[in-house]
């Protein structure tokens, strides 16, 4: 298929001379632009993803609401946390990962709307919202994953409101 376009997309580009951009801003833009925790530091993860939604850079009162949106969204039960934490060590992570992901479907917005019979026309807004509630979520899964197949399995701490979304993941 070279030469031949296959997808048409607008989220990422890798250009042979430009580089990597993402929503029309490359990368070493992002890097020197988006919104950091600390000054001169990396841009943090609610930054680049609110780029890849909106195509803009957020400004400090989005971002801040942001990352309080997706901080509440990424909370698991204790029963999700439990199950993922019961899964046999020797299981692969991208089993246990995926089956992590799975068990937060039946707080699924577009299962809940599909079922109350939601026009086609709508899909989009509850799948939005699965999207979000994803994302803010797989950190935690990923963190409880890695510390049951390498880890003690149980020295996970709590997510920290403070910290960004990258820094929970890592803490």
């Amino acid at each position: 298929m070279r030469g031949i376009p296959g997808m048409l997309y607008e989220t990422s580009k890798l250009d042979p001379a430009e580089g990597i951009s993402y929503r029309g801003t490359k990368l070493f833009d992002i890097r020197d632009n988006a919104p950091t925790t600390i000054p001169g530091g990396e841009p943090i993860p609610e930054g680049v993803l609110w780029l890849l939604l909106t195509g803009e850079l957020p400004t400090d009162s989005e971002i801040a609401g942001f990352k309080e949106e997706l901080f509440r969204r990424g909370e698991l039960t204790a029963d999700e946390e439990t199950m993922i934490k019961s899964f046999p060590k020797e299981m692969h992570a991208m089993t246990q990962f995926s089956m992590g992901v799975m068990a937060c479907q039946p707080k699924s917005h577009f299962m809940q709307a599909y079922q109350g019979g939601v026009h086609k026309t709508k899909y989009w807004e509850s799948t939005l919202e699965d999207c979000l509630d994803l994302c803010a979520k797989v950190s935690r899964i990923a963190a409880i994953v890695f510390a049951n197949k390498y880890g003690d399995n149980m020295a996970i701490p709590d997510r920290d409101g403070a910290l960004d979304y990258g820094a929970n993941y890592a803490n």
